[in-house]
């Protein structure tokens, strides 16, 4: 399992990943929509771009792959090299800010 910045049990040795979805956390929280689980990788990956349509159906287009990696019939992905060097970058970029 990926960790995530709403993963409940992290590793002290690993980094944290502080991105997650503002459209699925407007869709959890705000509206009390069901959104896919932590075993999903494209969940809080910074190279995802989530977007919900007025048939109440939820999409995921990954911007590092070019292609749709939730909806419309899309195997969910568990593990992806994008995600986690986007997330390393995420990591990078905000220490990097801080210094």
């Amino acid at each position: 399992m990926q960790n995530s910045a709403h993963d409940e049990d992290t590793d002290s040795d690993v980094p944290v990943n502080p991105y997650f979805s503002p459209t699925l956390d407007h869709l959890e929280h705000g509206l009390g929509e069901p959104v896919p689980g932590h075993q999903v990788a494209c969940r809080d990956c910074p190279s995802s771009m989530w977007y919900w349509t007025e048939g109440d159906e939820l999409f995921c287009h990954c911007s590092v792959m070019h292609r749709m990696t939730w909806g419309a019939g899309e195997t969910p992905i568990e593990f992806c090299d994008g995600r986690e060097q986007a997330v390393a970058k995420l990591i990078d970029e905000r220490a990097s800010q801080r210094s």
